[in-house]
């Protein structure tokens, strides 16, 4: 038996914006949406520039549990939409 799935509406968290109506306007006009990372990034990677989520809720947040919640917030967004 094959499942199906409903998508039931859009989330988004990032760099461009935390929601769908901030990110939509720079994302149309082609912004860049990259920033030089701290010298904290740097150090482990080689990147310069990289597309970081920015916010004050994430900053007291551990780096193995950042992803979760920006899929949460994702989720939570596309449920209210």
């Amino acid at each position: 038996m094959r499942s199906r799935v409903v998508i039931s509406g859009w989330g988004l968290m990032s760099s461009a914006g935390r929601n769908i109506a901030e990110a939509r306007p720079r994302l149309l006009a082609g912004e860049c949406c990259l920033s030089a990372l701290e010298e904290s990034y740097r150090q482990h990677l080689k990147a310069r520039y990289a597309g970081v989520v920015k916010s004050v809720w994430l900053d007291s947040a551990r780096a193995e549990d950042r992803h979760l919640l920006l899929a949460l917030a994702a989720a939570r967004e596309a449920l209210d939409s």
